[in-house]
């Protein structure tokens, strides 16, 4: 939605509640707050946990990031790449040589458009065709299938989803 933003755009959350005494709820607050106060890279970025040690904090870019467990605390990954960088209530220390400086210009382009017409469609073992039917039709222009853990579906779904594709489905 934010193309170059001149300002850090730091998202944060917890894996653990503010009642536990195990809670990173704290800690992430702080990290972001120094993120986008005191940071340079402006981007969308999402601050979570770091390691067990609490130690620091990671910034990820907000187009790569996912949650990789249910309960562990530093479940947030950076797929694919490396976080753009930790985080302390000191500063932000960048891992990544390239990312968007801060700018002192309000030059941005926000673009609030989101397709609502998106099915998320969970797989699971011996799941008949017929309920994939529906992909690729006009009115689910895209589509995120959750798939077993190594993220297999059967055959017999194969030509439901070549055909999505062909239809230029966003399947995720």
């Amino acid at each position: 939605m934010v193309q170059n933003s001149p300002i850090p755009i730091v998202l944060v959350g917890s894996q653990r509640s503010s009642d536990r005494p195990s809670s990173d709820a704290a800690l992430n607050l702080m990290h972001a707050c120094t993120a986008a106060g005191h940071g340079d890279i402006a981007e969308v970025m999402v601050c979570m946990f770091g390691p067990t040690s609490d130690e620091y904090g990671f910034l990820h870019r907000g187009t790569r990031v996912r949650k990789m467990h249910s309960s562990y605390r530093s479940t947030f990954r950076t797929i694919g790449d490396t976080p753009l960088a930790t985080i302390t209530r000191k500063g932000v220390t960048p891992i990544k040589p390239v990312y968007n400086h801060r700018r002192k210009d309000r030059n941005v382009k926000i673009l609030p458009y989101f397709e609502e017409k998106v099915a998320i469609v969970y797989y699971y073992p011996n799941m008949q065709t017929r309920y994939h039917r529906f992909i690729g039709a006009k009115w689910v222009p895209g589509y995120r299938h959750c798939r077993d853990g190594l993220g297999h579906v059967n055959k017999p779904l194969y030509p439901a989803i070549e055909r999505a594709s062909k239809a230029g489905v966003a399947i995720i």
